[in-house]
């Protein structure tokens, strides 16, 4: 008599490794375990300054994890993230753009121009309504950034030229790249300043402004957020400095976010950092168990504080032409044959392997012979 055994295959367990300064988040982490049904492990790996960061990195190296994920902004983030990917660890950065030298058909990178385009006519638009509601027609308008951040540069240059096309120069844009440089006693009641700095930064220079006690606005863009001190600033009493927040209109967090919040950490303040840091967690276990690392890791920069202004507000979608919004592509993927000879082209999978042995060509179509890199 034979007996034949059934063999059930436990679910593969993924290895996710977080690089922080600071225990801001930790309820998020924690929770993401029960989140994935115990298919994540997640280690925190506590870096609070950019000088040790690059020196930290063999150690994480060496413990090979399936991915890394770095919320939070570190001056040598791009040092780190060229080691990174010479040792074939796919990760997540916080940055919104990975360097130039990772763009060479072998990285995937989110195509942000549009979030930069919708921010810029974003803020456009809001200082044209509110000089139209005072009946006024020009203004200063101080564009902070400091250029050593990727996203702060390319912003601000969609800022300036926004405004410079379209309000034929009655908006004037100064640029400066610290809150000190900024003679306070030059502010005048009315003026507009943006600002592209880092979070912590911003709140500074919001003091800075409340001591002028001039009546200006300052607009913060989401991009640059990186704890929660400017978001307290927006709860704060009211003062002479109206702040402005541009991400996604009046819709602040993404319901798979709150409904996280609500299950794991019920007693923690919401915030638009740790909206940040559960849209990296989540898109990084669905990019995992989706197995859309099968060939080769990429480095993929991810600035999901808020979704896209004018995106359809639907859960993520990914398979083999991408992941999306909707039917808008947020981050594209770069496909190839089975085989591993030739790249597609196109998002509907269409081979263009000419190998005989090449699977794909004689089931053209199918999502089992397709694999991201």
């Amino acid at each position: 008599m034979l007996f034949f055994a059934s063999i059930s295959h436990a679910a593969p367990t993924y290895h996710v490794e977080v690089i922080k300064r600071s225990k801001n988040g930790s309820c998020i982490i924690n929770g993401f375990n029960d989140y994935t049904k115990g298919l994540v492990n997640i280690d925190i790996n506590f870096v609070n300054s950019s000088s040790k960061l690059f020196h930290s990195m063999p150690k994480v190296v060496h413990e090979k994890p399936d991915m890394i994920i770095f919320p939070d902004v570190y001056r040598k983030r791009h040092q780190t993230l060229n080691l990174l990917y010479h040792s074939h660890i796919p990760v997540i950065s916080r940055d919104g753009i990975a360097p130039i030298q990772l763009r060479n058909g072998n990285a995937s990178t989110l195509s942000i121009t549009n979030l930069y385009a919708n921010q810029a006519k974003s803020i456009y638009s809001f200082i044209k309504q509110d000089l139209k509601k005072q009946n006024k027609k020009k203004t200063t308008v101080i564009l902070m950034l400091n250029e050593s951040y990727e996203y702060a540069k390319r912003l601000g240059a969609e800022i300036q030229h926004t405004f410079q096309s379209e309000y034929n120069n009655d908006i004037s844009i100064l640029r400066i790249r610290y809150a000190n440089e900024l003679p306070y006693y030059e502010v005048k009641d009315g003026d507009y300043f943006i600002s592209l700095l880092s979070e912590p930064m911003s709140a500074v220079f919001y003091r800075n402004l409340v001591k002028t006690k001039k009546h200006v606005t300052l607009i913060h863009s989401d991009l640059g957020i990186t704890d929660s001190s400017f978001g307290q600033l927006l709860l704060g009493n009211p003062s002479n400095v109206n702040l402005f927040l541009v991400s996604n209109g009046a819709a602040i967090f993404s319901q798979p976010y709150l409904d996280f919040m609500n299950t794991y950490c019920a007693n923690e303040r919401k915030s638009n950092y740790g909206m940040m840091l559960f849209e990296m967690l989540d898109i990084s276990y669905e990019i995992l168990k989706n197995e859309l690392l099968i060939q080769m890791p990429f480095i993929d920069a991810v600035n999901f504080i808020k979704y896209p202004t004018g995106f359809s507000r639907e859960p993520l979608t990914f398979n083999e032409g991408g992941i999306r919004i909707n039917k808008t592509i947020i981050r594209n993927m770069i496909l190839k044959c089975a085989c591993g000879e030739k790249h597609f082209i196109s998002h509907d999978g269409d081979c263009e392997c000419d190998h005989e042995d090449c699977n794909c060509m004689k089931n053209n179509g199918l999502t089992e012979n397709i694999y991201a890199i």
